[in-house]
């Protein structure tokens, strides 16, 4: 079976889109100006061919595990983010981030 390793997300103002995620979801700095969420990293790359702001937000969207949705809320809200709908946001490029709760596993028995 194939995992994947990294996405690649291309915009115009990849220091501002790194920070956004990193201050957001507490991504770890990877490899070649990348962020490391897990076993996956979201490498962020400058490119001028790509519009400012999406204009198909809905084309590739990320879901996010977040431990604490009130927490991540609240720091999403400090940044200014944009909210469409209870557990989902824009970030800067209007990309869409859903928000997933990780909820603990519980064992059989317990």
């Amino acid at each position: 079976m194939a995992a994947i390793g990294s996405f690649l997300l291309g915009t115009r103002r990849a220091e501002q889109l790194r920070w956004w995620y990193e201050e957001a979801f507490a991504g770890v700095p990877a490899h070649h100006g990348g962020l490391r969420f897990g076993d996956v990293v979201l490498a962020i790359d400058e490119r001028p061919d790509v519009l400012p702001v999406t204009p198909e937000p809905m084309r590739l969207s990320l879901a996010m595990r977040v431990p604490n949705l009130e927490a991540t809320a609240a720091r999403l809200d400090a940044l200014g983010t944009v909210w469409h709908g209870p557990s989902m946001v824009a970030d800067p490029d209007g990309n869409l981030v859903h928000l997933v709760v990780r909820r603990s596993r519980r064992r059989s028995g317990a």
